[in-house]
């Protein structure tokens, strides 16, 4: 494994297996996640993916105590409007704080939140919106919040992501969108056109950004289940990092999701690259990588994590 396929990929997936297709049972889901950060891939995981009500029985698995810290990513609980987000944000919250005390007192363990939240429609559909979403968050609870992720239509990013780049909201919370790369049925899963608009989108306005759903394989592919061309999590990170880099726009960006050879890309030491020969060569240092994971694509969910790692082995790069 070379240092910029380390640089692209630490921390890079939330393991979500509470949710579909994989739905598994709480004890199941924790158990698998500690065993994934326990294994000799473990610098790739990130967070554990949790609605609020599974807290109080996460806060129990005794298997927590082998952890150090836990990144927790915690999905917030829907709202249908911004009045009602006041309250449930709030209650979200003062739950979140319930299960870092436990969990510090019980197992020594720090946790750390990265909230992720759809937006109400009221919100979702204002230019301004995701300023007046994230003033709903209460400041007076003292959660450990890193960031906080926004998730938003894709056709609505470009206003979205202009606001949020533009807003000083908390000085060490990063706030950025959630993009929805795919699901269980074949119009879950955006164009590579649309999805390079909104990257481009978020690149341009210095807004960050991180995927959930969909993102199983380093390449594209069909995938007969749902009748859908999934994208590849290889794809998506090059084109975050190399549009990042560059300042590239849309239409290279498109190229690169869509582009289903390995030989394309080039994943050497001391940087990784892309090359076609429509629109050339692109590359990145570790240096570039490591800042586009931090002001660009931070990570994408997923229901599994032996997938991607059993591909990215048969492609020979770990």
């Amino acid at each position: 494994m070379t240092d910029s396929l380390r640089a692209l990929l630490t921390n890079v997936i939330d393991y979500a297996g509470l949710f579909p297709p994989a739905k598994l049972p709480l004890d199941q889901s924790a158990a698998n996640y500690i065993q994934y950060k326990r294994s000799p891939n473990a610098w790739m995981v990130g967070g554990f993916v949790c609605t609020v009500n599974h807290l109080p029985a996460l806060a129990k698995q005794p298997a927590l105590g082998r952890l150090s810290n836990l990144p927790l990513a915690l999905v917030a609980t829907p709202a249908e409007s911004l009045d009602e987000a006041r309250s449930s944000l709030r209650a979200d919250l003062q739950a979140a704080q319930s299960f870092v005390d436990e969990v510090a007192a019980t197992c020594g363990v720090a946790v750390r939140v990265a909230i992720e939240w759809r937006l109400p429609p009221d919100a979702a559909e204002d230019n301004h919106g995701i300023v007046r979403a994230v003033e709903c968050i209460p400041d007076d609870i003292a959660v450990p919040l890193e960031s906080v992720a926004c998730e938003v239509p894709l056709s609505a990013v470009a206003s979205h992501a202009q606001t949020a780049g533009s807003f000083q909201w908390r000085t060490n919370v990063k706030l950025g969108l959630k993009f929805r790369t795919g699901g269980l049925e074949a119009a879950a899963f955006p164009t590579s056109a649309t999805l390079a608009q909104a990257f481009a989108d978020c690149i341009k306005h210095g807004t960050p950004w991180k995927c959930t759903a969909g993102l199983h394989h380093p390449l594209p592919r069909i995938d007969a289940g749902v009748g859908a061309r999934m994208h590849g999590f290889i794809n998506v990170l090059t084109a975050s990092t190399l549009g990042q880099a560059h300042k590239l726009d849309a239409t290279v960006l498109q190229a690169m999701l869509d582009d289903e050879s390995a030989k394309s890309f080039d994943v050497a030491e001391d940087q990784i690259s892309w090359s076609s020969p429509e629109h050339g060569a692109f590359s990145a240092s570790v240096a570039q990588i490591t800042a586009a994971r931090e002001i660009a694509m931070s990570s994408f969910g997923s229901c599994s994590c032996e997938e991607p790692w059993d591909d990215l082995l048969a492609l020979g790069w770990l």
